[in-house]
C-alpha cells in the first residue's frame, strides 16, 4: 500500500510541474551546459521518474490485496447468460461452453 501511494504522489506531483513554468523554466536552466541540450535532458528525466512513479503503482497495486466494492447487478447477468452466443441455457443455469 506504501508503494502505491508513493508511486501515485510521485507521478502527480511530477506532472504538476508543467503548471508552474517559471520553475520548470529554472529547472532547465539548472540542466544547461555546453555539451547537453537541456530541453532534452529534462524532458528524459520527466519521463524517468514519470515511468518510475508508474512502476511504483503498478508493483503497490499488485500487492495489495482486492477488496470488491460492489456486486454485479443481476441485469447483467441475465444479459450475459441469454444473449451471448457462447452460452449455453440449460435447466435455468448458464452453462459457458469451452
Amino acid at each position: 500500500m506504501l508503494l502505491f501511494i508513493l508511486g501515485l504522489i510521485l507521478f502527480f506531483s511530477l506532472h504538476m510541474l508543467p503548471f508552474y513554468p517559471e520553475y520548470r523554466a529554472q529547472l532547465i536552466e539548472k540542466l544547461d551546459n555546453d555539451t547537453i541540450d537541456a530541453e532534452g535532458m529534462y524532458k528524459i528525466i520527466f519521463s524517468v521518474i514519470s515511468l518510475v512513479g508508474l512502476i511504483f503503482v503498478g508493483i503497490g497495486k499488485g500487492s495489495m490485496e482486492f477488496i470488491g466494492l460492489w456486486d454485479t447487478p443481476r441485469i447483467f447477468s441475465i444479459y450475459r447468460c441469454y444473449f451471448n452466443p457462447d452460452v449455453i441455457y440449460f435447466d435455468g443455469r448458464c452453462l459457458y461452453a469451452e
